[in-house]
């Protein structure tokens, strides 16, 4: 059984993202035309209104419509509680995120990273290292690792800055 014609053109897209944009524009707008409800590729789309032409607005319509084309996709989550949480949604990012933990294929210590950043962007920084601390427990390759030992510095160092200015407003 070979790939569907939509699925081609998607997986070419994805190859060009993002070193030739018109072509991952080209390639994606050949897999809507084959099924208009591609969550791959509406989520890639979505992913090219934020990250490239930073438009907010089209981005978050687009991850709506891939989630609405297909719930279970993990890589949607993925991509769109990041997008929330860079435009600082916390309440809607936590929704997500509590419909993302019950999907298979998406790295806990991710959830827990979410999260985190959830706590932190409601400056509930006591919160947000624990729930990094909990993602450097899940964490089993070295990327996510080293990435979530830096986030725990960086949070640290905040930490000591907030207990400083309460010292320094007694």
């Amino acid at each position: 059984m070979g790939l569907s014609l939509a699925e081609q053109y998607y997986l070419r897209a994805v190859e060009e993202y993002p070193y030739d944009l018109e072509e991952v524009f080209r390639n994606i707008d050949l897999t809507l035309i084959q099924d208009k409800r591609h969550a791959g590729a509406l989520c890639l789309l979505a992913r090219l209104y934020h990250e490239e032409l930073r438009d907010f607005e089209k981005a978050d319509q687009q991850f709506r419509r891939a989630l609405n084309a297909n719930p279970r996709r993990a890589e949607t989550y993925e991509y769109f509680i990041e997008f929330l949480l860079c435009m600082e949604e916390a309440d809607e990012a936590e929704l997500f995120l509590r419909n993302a933990r019950q999907l298979r294929g998406i790295q806990k210590s991710r959830l827990h990273y979410w999260q985190a950043t959830i706590w932190e962007i409601r400056n509930r920084l006591d919160l947000a290292m624990s729930e990094l601390k909990l993602a450097l427990s899940k964490a089993y390759q070295k990327w996510p690792y080293d990435f979530l030992e830096g986030q725990i510095e960086r949070l640290e160092k905040k930490l000591d800055q907030d207990k400083q200015s309460l010292y320094i407003w007694k």
